[in-house]
């Protein structure tokens, strides 16, 4: 419960820079479907469905890793790739791929739109998924705390649900709302994103650093 609550404080404390990554897509697709609150479920459902998807993949990774008695290396190695990946996503040349895939995956979200009139909730959901598969740094954290910590791919896919529940009350209202983010300020909120994987990617490496010292309760699964 702790892991997955800790997964939700990370999805509401992302929150901000869900409206400066996502808050474009929101804004190409939300108005296909006119803005209407049943697509805006359907289009949630889809998002936080992909996230547990990923979720499940990685619960059952860490259970893998568990049971090969690898749980407390999984957790300091997770924690070491956050921290790289938080020095790297604070560069430019990731920021310019950020973009371009933004760019291609709006081309892709239009596409489902387009078939709204024929499959409404189909094409509302398949958007969702679609913004699933942006690559995201808290995403990538969020996927590693549930590998790290997970004993099954059940607790795993509790964890990305409770993730996307936390990202879901600042993405429904990018979708209600009719403004946008200012280039300016869509720039600085991506800077949440290599400090929430650095604090994420510290506390892993001190929980293995930790279990590894004598608290080897703390990974589930290990003796």
């Amino acid at each position: 419960m702790t892991t997955v609550m800790a997964g939700f404080v990370l999805g509401l404390a992302g929150s901000l820079h869900c409206a400066a990554m996502c808050g474009p897509l929101v804004g190409v697709i939300a108005p296909v479907f006119g803005r209407r609150p049943a697509p805006a479920l359907w289009y949630q459902a889809g998002r936080v469905l992909g996230y547990v998807s990923i979720g499940t993949i990685a619960g059952l990774a860490g259970a893998v890793a568990g049971l090969a008695g690898l749980g407390r290396g999984l957790s300091i190695v997770a924690g070491v790739l956050m921290l790289l990946a938080a020095l790297g996503l604070a560069t430019r040349s990731f920021q310019r791929v950020e973009t371009w895939w933004t760019a291609q995956l709006s081309r892709v979200l239009r596409t489902v739109g387009h078939a709204r009139a024929a499959l409404p909730t189909a094409s509302a959901l398949g958007a969702g998924l679609a913004n699933g598969a942006l690559p995201c740094g808290l995403v990538y954290a969020a996927a590693g705390l549930a590998a790290a910590t997970s004993a099954g791919p059940l607790e795993g896919a509790a964890v990305m649900l409770a993730f996307g529940a936390g990202t879901a009350p600042m993405m429904l209202g990018l979708w209600t709302s009719a403004a946008r983010l200012p280039a300016a300020v869509r720039q600085r909120l991506r800077a949440l994103t290599p400090a929430a994987l650095g604090i994420v990617g510290i506390l892993l490496v001190i929980r293995g650093v930790a279990a590894t010292t004598g608290h080897s309760h703390a990974f589930p699964g290990q003796p």
